[in-house]
């Protein structure tokens, strides 16, 4: 366009030099008259008071010949102006130097040029600013983190300085960048965006609002696969966050809070008291565990969710090595190790000897302690481990002691003195006493029951406590009876046994606490109680298949348990025998043939010095007897009878039998054709001789013994006599 203005201000010239020659002289007056016409040439400020500023556009307005082609031509100071001088615009010319800039409108028609111009002044540069304002982002406009645009207008020279200020202070939340006029929010309130525009020492400044929201916050999960735990246990955590719109994590943070009891508020947990391992979490204490899961989003607020733990004590188990009672040598400091099992560092280990002023007792090398007596005594040392944190969990252990003058003399008692009670819960039934004593100094002596003396220590039972021997046995066991005339006894007794050498003279001691549960007249109830015991300790009452159906109260009291699991039947001038207690054995090979095995062992006998035992054989329902066959000790020798159908046959009375021994038996049962045949076979020692055999036709009728057997039920016979049933079994052929 500047050249184009140059071309013409020449052909203007031009014709102006000729203009002058042919027309007299080169006044404008003496022009020709038919030159195109150009007038009303003009330059104003879209803004009046900006008018002959620099930077400002001024709009260039003018009216020429009709067809005729216009151009422009801008000097400043008598000199064609430059492009650092002003710009030409559509609209107009921007001028940026201060000085008298001259603008000349050229017509062009017909090969004839017309021309006017206008003179401006301008002024040095103003700064302003106007049209301040934020363009919100589409879709998350106003939002925490979305994008905005600041849009202003200045001059283009200015230098630009934009400030925020949030809910009326300064702030440092909004991100602004200035190359590309960008706004990021990074929290949410009302913002004032200020643009100041600085140029030729002057500035101009333009204010405008904008609300900004916060994203929502995340939603923020933390849990684990369970919630209560012993100390040092590990439990993994599950947690998690979902973010709004275009928001992330910034950071997150577990803090963990804790409290030793039920109630009261939490506090900052001792770092020492726990271990967070990324998702993995370890409570070193029992207690009580708030787990807060924080995660703060890159644009919007700070999400959060609690775990709450339970911390038990840490287990450890507690006993003694040695049962009994441990022999110490008076003044002599004595170290009794025992066993302690676990977290023994979160517990504190002390000792009590219950007020005895003559025992001292001190911490020994690992799990032990160090007792001193005083004096020959019979005393007890507790030791107690109490929870470091939780002093409501203990365990405890009482340790027996027996102080002597000299070791060497005093009776030694076994592991456990009273093996064969594995339970500390006795029924109304009696129990045999096993009791374990050997003597020192003497070797090949050995201590009998009439060594031993029983003496109960304290008792709250409702009812009689004895200690009674069995029948005719002089030597082991000891039968403990509780209550056995009205088989309702409860509560608890202690019973202490003291075995002394008989040559020495020197004592030991051994004392036990039992718990009586009674055992009731309802038949059913106390065949469920003697059951539940049974089943309870099943590797010392190895009672294979026998069961205990139809137990009558008025017999309840002949009935011993013994350490093998045998049942004792028991009678003398002191126990008066009724009709007998009947013991069942389910036959889980009813169809087929079938052996039935036990043992039948005498402890005592009746006037003729021996004793009887039934075997029912029960067919088709559970009450249909068909038959019984008896077995038992008459003089001194064994014999077997059967009643089956009216008849009654007794074998000869073989083989011997002394107190005390053992008669092994097995009663077959097999089906050929349409025969049934039983056989009982005995013996003592060697092989077995068969003392019975006798058949009858196969049936289907219920109470005949060709039926299939439904059970074998024991019962003790009227005849009387102690003995035991052992070792019972029963299978197919």
């Amino acid at each position: 366009m500047k050249r184009n203005i140059a071309i013409r201000a020449l052909l203007v010239l031009v014709f102006s030099v000729l203009g002058c020659f042919v027309l007299f002289g080169c006044d404008n007056a003496s022009l020709p008259a038919d030159l195109p016409e150009v007038k009303d040439v003009s330059l104003t400020a879209e803004d009046s008071a900006l008018y002959g500023k620099a930077g400002v556009l001024h709009r260039l307005a003018y009216t020429a010949a009709e067809g005729a082609t216009v151009s422009t031509s801008v000097e400043l100071g008598g000199k064609a102006a430059t492009s650092s001088d002003y710009s030409a615009r559509a609209e107009g010319f921007l001028f940026y130097k201060a000085g008298e800039y001259t603008v000349t409108v050229y017509a062009a028609k017909d090969g004839l040029v017309g021309q006017a111009s206008v003179k401006i002044q301008i002024a040095a540069s103003t700064a302003y600013i106007n049209g301040v304002q934020i363009v919100a982002a589409d879709g998350y406009g106003g939002k925490t983190g979305a994008l905005h645009s600041l849009v202003y207008d200045a001059p283009a020279e200015s230098e630009i300085a934009v400030t925020f200020e949030k809910d009326g202070a300064p702030s440092q939340d909004a991100q602004y960048d200035p190359a590309r006029k960008t706004v990021v929010f990074r929290s949410a309130g009302n913002y004032t965006v200020t643009v100041t525009a600085s140029l030729n020492g002057a500035s101009a400044s333009d204010s405008a609002q904008f609300a900004v929201t916060a994203l929502e916050v995340p939603e923020v999960t933390l849990s684990a696969a369970k919630t209560t735990v012993k100390e040092e246990e590990t439990v993994m955590l599950e947690r998690g966050a979902v973010f709004a719109d275009f928001d992330r994590c910034s950071s997150e943070n577990i803090t963990v809070l804790y409290r030793k009891g039920n109630s009261g508020s939490y506090k900052d947990a001792d770092e020492e008291s726990y271990t967070l391992n990324g998702d993995l979490f370890t409570p070193h204490t029992s207690g009580r565990w708030k787990l807060v899961y924080e995660v703060n989003g890159m644009w919007s607020g700070t999400g959060e969710d609690e775990l709450l733990l339970t911390s038990s004590a840490a287990s450890m188990t507690l006993s003694a090595k040695t049962a009994g009672r441990q022999r110490i040598q008076n003044g002599v400091p004595t170290e009794i190790a025992y066993s302690a099992k676990g977290a023994l560092d979160k517990y504190n280990v002390s000792f009590d000897t219950h007020g005895n002023g003559n025992v001292t007792v001190t911490k020994g090398e690992g799990c032990s302690l160090v007792v001193t007596a005083a004096k020959t005594d019979y005393f007890t040392v507790s030791v107690i481990y109490t929870h470091k944190v939780n002093t409501a969990t203990k365990q405890q252990i009482d340790l027996n002691f027996y102080s002597v003058e000299n070791l060497v003399y005093a009776p030694f008692l076994g592991e456990d003195p009273f093996c064969g009670m594995p339970s500390e819960t006795l029924t109304f039934m009696g129990h045999l006493l096993y009791f374990d004593a050997t003597p020192c100094g003497v070797e090949g002596r050995k201590l009998t029951n009439r060594d031993v003396s029983y003496k109960i220590l304290e008792s709250n039972v409702n009812g009689a406590v004895e200690v009674l021997y069995v029948a005719g046995d002089e030597d082991y066991p000891y039968l403990i009876q509780s209550n056995g005339e009205d088989c309702v006894a409860t509560g608890s007794y202690t019973l202490q046994a003291t075995v002394t050498d008989p040559v020495t003279g020197y004592s030991a001691i051994a004392t036990k606490r039992f718990t009586v549960t009674p055992t009731t007249n309802d038949n059913t109830a106390a065949a469920k109680c003697i059951t539940d015991y049974v089943a309870k300790y099943p590797g010392f009452f190895q009672m294979k298949d026998m069961s205990f159906a139809n137990i009558g109260h008025d017999s309840r009291k002949n009935i011993v348990l013994t350490k093998t699991g045998a049942i004792i039947h028991r009678t003398n001038a002191s126990w008066a025998l009724g009709n007998g207690p009947e013991f069942g054995c389910a036959d889980p090979a009813a169809q087929a043939d079938c052996r039935l095995a036990f043992d039948f062992r005498l402890y005592g006998g009746n006037a003729s010095g021996g004793a009887n035992l039934d075997i029912q054989v029960m067919t088709g329902g559970t009450n249909s007897s068909a038959g019984t066959i008896q077995v038992g000790v008459a003089n001194g020798k064994f014999f077997a009878r059967q009643s089956v159908n009216g008849q009654s046959v007794q074998t000869g009375q073989t083989p011997a039998v002394a107190m005390g021994q053992t008669v092994s038996l097995r009663l077959d049962r097999k089906v050929s054709g349409t025969t049934v045949t039983f056989t009982l076979s005995a013996k003592t020692e060697g092989e077995y001789v068969t003392c019975l055999s006798f058949t009858a036709p196969v049936s289907s009728s219920a109470g005949n013994i060709g039926t299939p057997v439904a059970r074998y039920q024991f019962k003790h016979s009227g005849g009387g006599g102690c003995f035991a049933v052992e070792n019972v079994t029963l299978a197919a052929l």
